[in-house]
């Protein structure tokens, strides 16, 4: 009988965090995990302390706790037991060219997520690009871009969209829950909501833009409520309330901060739009969180949220550079698109976890697959 196939995936981080690329990996892990027939998997985070049983077997799963040189000694002697080692992230270019150059016959892959490989990569990166066997993107968007930035055939890079996280509590009731809506002080009020990590460096979601456009906004809507939720860096959460001061709207925008996992899906339901027209989402898993729990969603059309809206079969896509355009998406929204089951229901048949793992088996037993 022939040997299982091996595969060992590293990661910057899986279970550590709680944004779009660790769901990812999360949900990577598992599906690799649970494939038919699955082949022997290890995974090795640089950054992580621990690993989640509910994704991924603890024994399988190796943690370096930000110690970088036990991260490269750890890749170097756990690829000499697999046959393919996949790197989650780009900046883990050493550690894949150290494995190329340790064990040469040993196949490399490379998940590609957003910003982070859409220009011209040099040093390496862009040897990492020249040296890899297969490229795994998450939209196509982030599949075009990279191609054609870095001069990559496009049947290297196979497609694989994001995945609702199979532990995703899909809601049977679209109500508002009374606890937010209390919370909030929203009874009455039309809900704008958007979730994202406020840092200082990506100042590319969009919020800036909807806080610009609320006094415009509050004159046909005099109780809107913009919640605005997620972590802040100190920089970014002064520069929004500077903002926020300068439109005169500290009645009209919440600042929530972090927002806990158990309440996820509670803020969708309370939102009668979610708004973020993004100029840099590699995907935007939170498009179609928000969808999946019936919410209209808003988003820009210049990346990869038009692979998460379905070119806008799941929501609406704007011109991110164009405030009156999102402004007339919000107005459109609240006015004629009421929570709904059906886009529920569609946003589950897309982007199930069970359709995730059938696509990442087509890709590693059927080649290059776009």
């Amino acid at each position: 009988m022939a040997p299982k196939p091996s595969i060992l995936f590293i990661s910057l981080t899986t279970f550590k965090g709680m944004g779009g690329i660790e769901k990812f990996n999360r949900a990577f892990l598992k599906a690799l995990q649970e494939l038919p027939s699955p082949p022997s998997v290890r995974g090795l985070s640089v950054h992580d302390t621990e690993c989640n049983p509910a994704y991924f077997n603890p024994a399988h799963y190796t943690v370096a706790k930000g110690n970088k040189l036990k991260a490269i000694l750890q890749a170097l002697l756990q690829a000499s037991q697999a046959d393919t080692i996949i790197l989650g992230h780009i900046n883990l270019a050493i550690i894949g060219l150290l494995i190329k150059w340790r064990y040469p016959s040993k196949k490399i892959w490379l998940v590609a997520h957003g910003i982070d490989v859409w220009d011209q990569q040099t040093g390496v990166k862009k040897r990492l690009l020249q040296t890899v066997d297969k490229i795994i993107a998450v939209s196509e968007y982030t599949r075009q871009t990279m191609a054609a930035s870095n001069a990559i055939a496009l049947d290297k890079i196979n497609l694989l969209h994001n995945c609702i996280d199979p532990y995703f509590h899909y809601p049977t009731n679209l109500q508002k829950p009374a606890y937010l809506v209390e919370r909030y002080h929203a009874a009455g009020r039309n809900i704008l909501y958007t979730l994202t990590r406020l840092a200082a460096g990506e100042k590319y979601k969009g919020y800036d833009v909807v806080i610009e456009s609320l006094p415009q906004l509050k004159e046909k809507y005099p109780n809107i409520l913009y919640i605005i939720g997620g972590k802040a860096d100190e920089e970014e959460r002064n520069r929004v309330q500077a903002l926020i001061e300068k439109h005169q709207v500290q009645d009209h925008v919440w600042l929530t901060g972090f927002i806990a996992e158990e309440e996820l899906v509670d803020h969708y339901l309370l939102a009668d739009v979610f708004v973020m027209p993004s100029k840099g989402e590699g995907f935007g898993i939170v498009f179609i969180e928000a969808a999946a729990c019936g919410t209209p969603v808003i988003a820009g059309n210049k990346d990869g949220s038009v692979d998460a809206l379905k070119h806008g079969l799941l929501g609406e896509l704007v011109n991110p550079y164009e405030p009156k355009e999102i402004e007339q998406a919000i107005i459109n929204s609240i006015e004629t698109r009421a929570k709904g089951m059906e886009l529920a229901r569609l946003t589950h048949d897309f982007f199930h976890f069970d359709n995730y793992r059938a696509q990442l088996l087509h890709i590693l037993t059927a080649g290059n697959h776009r």
